[in-house]
């Protein structure tokens, strides 16, 4: 400790300072009452750290918990989702090897229907193989040769699977059609060709349905009746191309003056009323 009074060094315990005598025992007090003061504020510091450090724990313990709860929710429905999709295989799987098996057995019944039956042949041989034996039998032992027994090869029996018939095929009429495709009768042509010689509405109709008829049948009908116009547009360009050329030609030749004057001349001398 140091005296405030000469600064000299004071042993803690001591009361006066052995260099100026000063008291210091008041000193004393106001350090311990100050270091009190400073605990007890360091104190309340802490327990407002600890108190806000285990909220903050608390916050995120709880957080973590949470998510945590949230995902194990979460895979807890995609193994519902998964373990259904399974059923729903399993289920697939059985189906198909109940059909599978119903197939098979119809399959062997089919076959089994389809082999010819041999009816009397084993009872017939066994028959007849017993009568004679019996005809051997009341007739007197005779000494026979042994003959060379030549054995025939075994025939094998192949079966042909009998062909069901198959059903008649359906013979298609106009009603099996589609509507683009059904055919008009030869009153609707008629009325057809009635209807686009109309002036104005017919000529609408026309390109109504050239351009958006459903029936293609309608629409090549419509369609056939630009062929006269095109075909007159065609002529028609054609005439007025060779009267330009023979026009032209006259008119550098003179001819075509020679010809108006003459028809002036003659209206000329046509008396007026």
């Amino acid at each position: 400790m140091i005296c405030k009074n000469c600064g000299a060094e004071v042993s803690d315990n001591a009361i006066f300072c052995n260099n100026c005598g000063t008291k210091i025992e008041k000193e004393i007090q106001e350090a311990v009452e100050t270091a009190a003061v400073a605990g007890a504020a360091a104190e309340e510091k802490i327990e407002e750290t600890v108190a806000g450090a285990a909220e903050t724990v608390q916050e995120t313990v709880q957080e973590t918990v949470n998510e945590a709860g949230n995902k194990i929710e979460a895979e807890a429905e995609k193994v519902e989702e998964v373990k259904t999709e399974a059923e729903k295989e399993t289920e697939k799987i059985n189906e198909a090897t109940v059909a599978a098996a119903a197939a098979a057995t119809a399959a062997t019944r089919s076959v089994q229907e389809t082999r010819p039956t041999e009816t009397g042949y084993g009872e017939g041989y066994r028959q007849g193989y017993q009568q004679g034996y019996r005809q051997a039998a009341a007739q007197p032992q005779q000494p026979v040769r042994q003959q060379p027994v030549y054995q025939q090869p075994q025939q094998q029996v192949h079966y042909v699977p009998v062909q069901q018939p198959q059903p008649a095929q359906k013979k298609l009429t106009k009603n099996d059609l589609p509507p683009e495709f059904k055919p008009i009768g030869a009153w609707s042509y008629f009325w057809l060709g009635v209807l686009y010689s109309i002036p104005v509405v017919g000529f609408i109709f026309l390109l109504v349905h050239t351009f958006g008829a459903k029936n293609v049948n309608v629409k090549s009908f419509a369609r056939s009746h630009w062929i006269p116009v095109l075909l007159y547009a065609i002529l028609t360009l054609v005439l007025i191309i060779l009267g330009l050329i023979f026009g032209l030609g006259a008119y550098r030749s003179g001819a075509l003056q020679s010809f108006l004057e003459s028809v002036r001349n003659w209206l000329a001398s046509i008396p007026k009323p």
